[in-house]
């Protein structure tokens, strides 16, 4: 003999729910590879505007037009006195 309606419908729930648990699955490894891409992005600009800073390619005055008021307090406070503006070294 078949299922019952209530029964079929208990069913037709529980897969619902598997597959709600699956979708739930595979959105969160994707935030996740998401973040590592973002992370791996501002590493690579904040090493690109280090080694700029470091070569004199970047000024203070663009640092401070620039990139700074687009700084969160917090982000400035880390930062502390960093970056500092050095001549680069003039080959004699």
């Amino acid at each position: 003999m078949g299922l019952t309606r209530a029964e079929r419908a208990i069913e037709a729930r529980m897969r619902a729910d598997e597959w709600a648990k699956k979708a739930a699955l595979i959105e969160a490894k994707e935030k996740i590879a998401q973040r590592k891409i973002d992370t791996t992005r501002k590493v690579l600009v904040g090493a690109a505007v280090t080694a700029a800073i470091r070569g004199g390619m970047l000024s203070r005055e663009i640092w401070e037009t620039l990139i700074a008021p687009n700084l969160s307090p917090r982000d400035s406070r880390r930062l502390g006195s960093w970056p500092t503006w050095e001549k680069p070294n003039e080959k004699t």
